[in-house]
């Protein structure tokens, strides 16, 4: 049974346990596709409890519901960044403390014991004008031996973005909690008689390896052409997994993500939507830059491979992405 809820009408009625099978929380570590991950995300966040933004799905949670305890085996990270919003959004709020406490790590003892006691002094924690990391580093409650802990180092990082961006947002608990429109949503999905944890997590959690720089530039295209037309990324988005993608696996077997890639920055570049390409573009491009026009010109393009009246389309393609392809040859 898949239900569309919020953080806190799942916090009403379970207690949200994070299992000893999960790894530690992730998405506060300081490497180049974290910190990307992380930016992203609380942006996203923050344009769909403005208001800028339509509601803001956050996709599938997996998990088992056993005797009140709702227990994720996927969406460990997402659910986690969503707490900590919430801890700092109720900060003054006692009457919510109850809820914030039905959320807890069960990967390592002093990661439930931090988020325990971070709860009970939330208040002065995050309500200072300080850094809230070194705030929480330097108090009383805060117990050393807690800084060693990978999940209380990432937690401490993300509350510092968390804290710097969301401090101009009035009324964010208000907006979190509010029951239409709702801004941030996930589709829980709890499945019954799972058998092993163990197990079922090796074969939900294919992520022990982090999202490429390919799929995460996915995500975010599909993201941008969804904000621009709804209708239309449903196809497009069907064609990019479908057709297009078959015709870059063909061709780029052995750097399937580098071909596809390429063929974004060549075309990007024709059209002045970058200017001077580097290896790592696709990490720090400006999605904002793309217009429906763009998106009209990728489809028709891509479209017309195989394509009888363009039979050397994809001949064209492939010189022009390939790494040792000349101006020519992209022009």
């Amino acid at each position: 049974m898949d239900k569309i809820q919020t953080l806190s009408e799942l916090l009403e009625t379970n207690i949200v346990e994070i299992p000893i099978v999960q790894r530690d929380y992730a998405q506060g570590r300081k490497d180049e596709h974290a910190t990307l991950v992380r930016s992203n995300l609380l942006s996203d966040i923050k344009d769909a409890v403005l208001g800028v933004t339509t509601t803001l799905d956050l996709n599938f949670v997996y998990g088992k519901e056993v005797t009140g305890k709702f227990i994720p085996l996927d969406g460990q990270q997402r659910l986690t960044t969503l707490f900590l919003l919430h801890l700092f959004a109720f900060k003054n709020e006692d009457s919510f403390s109850e809820t914030l406490q039905k959320f807890t790590y069960e990967t390592r003892k002093s990661s439930r014991d931090f988020f325990a006691a971070l709860i009970q002094n939330r208040r002065e924690a995050l309500s200072s004008n300080g850094k809230v990391s070194s705030i929480i580093l330097d108090s009383e409650w805060f117990i050393t031996e807690w800084e060693n802990d990978p999940t209380v180092q990432s937690a401490l990082v993300v509350l510092d973005e968390i804290v710097k961006m969301f401090s101009d947002v009035d009324n964010l608990s208000k907006r979190l909690i509010q029951k239409e429109d709702k801004p941030l949503v996930f589709q829980f999905l709890k499945m019954d008689d799972l058998g092993m944890e163990d197990s079922l997590y090796i074969k939900l959690n294919a992520r022990g390896k982090p999202l490429t720089a390919f799929e995460n530039f996915k995500a975010r295209l599909f993201a941008r052409l969804s904000d621009i037309d709804k209708e239309k990324s449903n196809d497009f988005e069907a064609l990019f997994d479908g057709k297009w993608t078959d015709f870059f696996w063909k061709e780029f077997k052995d750097n399937f993500d580098e071909g596809f890639l390429n063929f974004f920055q060549v075309l990007f570049t024709n059209n002045s939507v970058i200017n001077v390409p580097s290896s790592n573009w696709a990490n720090r491009f400006e999605f904002e830059k793309l217009e429906e026009e763009i998106f009209i010109n990728i489809y028709d393009i891509l479209n017309a491979v195989g394509n009888d009246s363009y039979p050397k389309l994809g001949e064209l393609i492939v010189a022009g992405v390939k790494e040792s392809s000349n101006y020519s040859d992209r022009l």
